[in-house]
């Protein structure tokens, strides 16, 4: 049996990034999951970063560098986020593409990585 509880959040990109976040805390995720996970929490965090934000007088607030962040987080580099940005965007094509679960080339069932 397992327990659950409610949680409040401000908008789709919130519940979005906690999920992610929440995923990526596992240790029973391969490095194509990790991987895949990271590109996607970058391409929400951009979306939610291209939002200027309004300070108390007025002014906007320049957005902190979105792959630097979370490059911090996962003790990754900045560059590793992009990419990982990149392999995210070619699952999602393929499976869109092929009409599959993006999970079966994740978990390695159905493997597009080798070389032909």
């Amino acid at each position: 049996m397992y327990t659950t509880s409610e949680k409040q959040f401000d908008n789709e990109h919130d519940v979005i990034n906690w999920i992610i976040d929440n995923q990526l805390s596992r240790r029973n995720i391969n490095e194509y999951q990790k991987v895949y996970l990271i590109g996607k929490r970058y391409q929400e965090e951009k979306k939610e970063q291209a939002r200027p934000k309004i300070e108390n007088k007025g002014a906007t607030v320049a957005p902190l560098k979105t792959a630097d962040k979370i490059a911090e987080q996962n003790n990754i580099a900045p560059r590793t986020v992009k990419n990982a940005e990149k392999f995210a965007n070619a699952v999602d094509t393929v499976t869109e593409n092929v009409g599959i679960n993006p999970q079966k080339i994740l978990s390695g069932e159905i493997n597009v990585f080798e070389r032909i």
